[in-house]
């Protein structure tokens, strides 16, 4: 009997260690927002995660439901490093009350300057013309339908080998349109 316990413990860290490995490969978009923006960043993580099929990992450190955040008791800037440095993109969600934030300007320049991640500016009831900064570099997008579909579509061929089916993207981009729209003036 002692034999089987230790047998199914270790084969339960076994599969917990695959588990890990499994996780560790996919790829881990960072969402840079302000807190305030808490739920326009979970709303774009649930877009990316079913527009993948759950094969991009997202990470947003407002996440306070355990699922994508800072855990509890963690070094929260070491953590946000770490998972920068993990990162195979980075998102930054530009509002109205984020455009000039410095912490999101410090976290897209140091995924950009420490591993030349590519960095995507997603603008919320924001003019494209007020942009802020460096972001004015980049090829932004604004929160159109077809703005997001374009940038959904950008994010699954750079990280995934999955093929992008426009009708599924369109409706996940409708459901998240609906969601937003009632959160950004």
């Amino acid at each position: 009997m002692a034999g089987k316990t230790t047998a199914t413990k270790s084969k339960s860290a076994k599969a917990k260690r695959l588990k890990s490995t499994i996780s560790e490969e996919k790829p881990l978009l960072f969402i840079s927002h302000d807190t305030r923006d808490a739920e326009i960043a979970k709303a774009f993580g649930e877009l990316i995660h079913r527009s993948s099929s759950g094969v991009i990992q997202t990470f947003r450190s407002s996440d306070t439901e355990g699922v994508s955040g800072i855990p509890y008791g963690d070094e929260w800037y070491r953590h946000i490093t770490q998972r920068l440095d993990q990162a195979s993109d980075i998102v930054a969600l530009l509002t109205p009350q984020s455009n000039e934030r410095p912490w999101i300007l410090y976290e897209c320049g140091y995924g950009k300057g420490r591993k030349d991640i590519t960095v995507f500016g997603l603008a919320f009831g924001v003019s494209m013309s007020k942009i802020a900064g460096p972001f004015k570099e980049l090829q932004n997008s604004d929160d159109s339908k077809t703005s997001l579909v374009k940038l959904v579509k950008e994010l699954l061929k750079r990280n995934t080998d999955l093929e992008a089916i426009d009708d599924l993207i369109q409706q996940h981009v409708d459901e998240f349109k609906e969601k937003i729209d009632r959160l950004v003036p």
